[in-house]
């Protein structure tokens, strides 16, 4: 079976580290020591750990996908050395990864590729990977996460003016068009559940039957009444209008290829036989949808072992008497939220529809009128009051193209400001290539 070990390295975001240095315990036998191929402030990169990088590389990519080998040298060089520098700034700046979160993202690589622990082991033993060094590289790719999330999307934020220029950039939304819709006569001659052959007989006789009489003149909705085990029976087997995809596949297939006015062919399904009229069709005009935001702030105060739900309600009790005797809510929630994310900015939330936030805030935020502030509300992150400052209704589509706006926009922002962060690690560490082949 070919290995999958470039699908869980992929899930791991980056190729695994590998071979230490290495060394012969017996006694009489000297110590081998891993070449130094380039010094890192106060840590080293070694040949052994660049050549399994370099040979897991040239096993992930297609020959004619891969860049020259000197190209593919330099690149596994400074990607170990961008790695290195941002593990030593997460080091000094107090970002760790416990052992349960390394258990847990390995646990969830393994389960993501249906494979046990010993399995993706295994797995990884094929390309002479073991599991302590994917272990390092694991932990490796939390801390640098933490650190982006840190240092870097946590710092992005995305105005609306530069959001009105962006959608003022792209094309406009089409209109939606009208859709069809079919008004369906039905008439079932059902098979008993025991399947009985002669029952079977029986149904097929009556429904061919029937089905004559229909071609013959007989009215749908007296052999829909007279004949038919549907639910619309009593109806003249009138189900009403429907769209095509709110059918069966096989019925929206038959119903398609009808006129006005004509009669389907019979239908087996494991309920009967079938007859079906289409009555006649309408285009129906499809309303653009809607979709209420509220723009918001509000301060979070999480609990611990030590600051419980009650302290937490009457800090936030205390924060609502202060705001109705006239303090700022944003000056509170700079100097008191544990949202570090919306802290700086007083709270304050950007436009948001209920549906993306924790229900139990949305819920309390929706019964709010604009310009008044909650009680204490508890959801999965803590206990917040919230003050809704204003509310509006988008029309969905529009929606819907101001989120992407503000995706792209955050995202180009994010990756602009992490290259300047990478570039400013790599122009104040010391890096010294000691190998005479990289050295500049």
């Amino acid at each position: 079976m070919a290995s999958r070990l470039p699908r869980l390295v992929t899930l791991a975001v980056t190729a695994v580290l590998a071979a230490f240095t290495a060394w012969q315990p017996a006694r009489a036998q000297p110590i081998v020591l891993d070449k130094v191929l380039v010094v890192v402030n106060d840590d080293v990169i070694t040949d052994g750990e660049y050549r399994a990088q370099l040979e897991l590389a040239r096993r992930q990519m297609p020959q004619g996908r891969r860049p020259s080998d000197d190209v593919l040298r330099r690149q596994i060089l400074d990607r170990l050395i961008t790695e290195r520098v941002q593990i030593q700034y997460a080091e000094r700046t107090g970002i760790s990864v416990d052992e349960a979160a390394v258990n847990e993202a390995i646990q969830q690589i393994a389960r993501t590729n249906r494979l046990s622990l010993e399995q993706m082991k295994a797995e990884l033993a094929k390309d002479g990977v073991t599991l302590v060094d994917f272990r390092t590289q694991i932990r490796n790719q939390l801390i640098i996460r933490r650190l982006i999330e840190r240092n870097i999307n946590r710092r992005v934020s995305v105005g609306e003016g530069e959001i009105e220029h962006w959608l003022a950039t792209q094309e406009p939304a089409a209109p939606p068009k009208p859709v069809t819709e079919y008004h369906i006569s039905h008439i079932l001659v059902a098979i008993p559940p025991q399947r009985d052959e002669t029952a079977v007989r029986a149904a097929q006789a009556r429904v061919a039957a029937v089905h004559q009489q229909l071609r013959e003149g007989l009215s749908f909705a007296k052999a829909a009444r007279e004949f038919s085990q549907g639910a619309e029976a009593p109806q003249g087997g009138q189900i009403g209008w429907r769209r095509l995809q709110d059918l069966p596949p096989a019925v929206a297939k038959l119903i398609s290829s009808l006129k006005p006015g004509q009669l389907s062919p019979i239908l087996r399904s494991n309920l009967g036989y079938h007859i079906f009229r289409l009555d006649r069709t309408r285009q129906q005009k499809v309303d653009r949808p809607v979709r209420t935001e509220t723009r918001a702030r509000h301060i979070l105060l999480r609990t611990t072992e030590l600051f419980t739900d009650e302290d937490a309600r009457t800090q936030l009790q205390r924060f609502i008497e202060r705001i109705k005797a006239g303090e700022d809510f944003g000056d509170l929630a700079r100097a008191h939220s544990d949202d570090t994310a919306t802290a700086a900015r007083g709270g304050e939330l950007d436009w948001v529809a209920a549906g993306t936030l924790d229900p139990a805030f949305a819920e309390a935020m929706n019964a709010l009128p604009v310009g008044t502030v909650s009680q204490p509300v508890q959801s999965r992150f803590g206990w917040h009051i919230i003050e809704v400052l204003d509310r509006r209704t988008l029309d969905a589509a529009d929606a819907n193209a101001r989120e992407e706006a503000h995706r792209q926009l955050r995202r180009k922002k994010a990756e602009e400001r992490y290259d300047r962060f990478l570039r400013q690690l790599r122009d104040e560490a010391y890096i010294r290539y000691v190998a005479e082949e990289f050295a500049q």
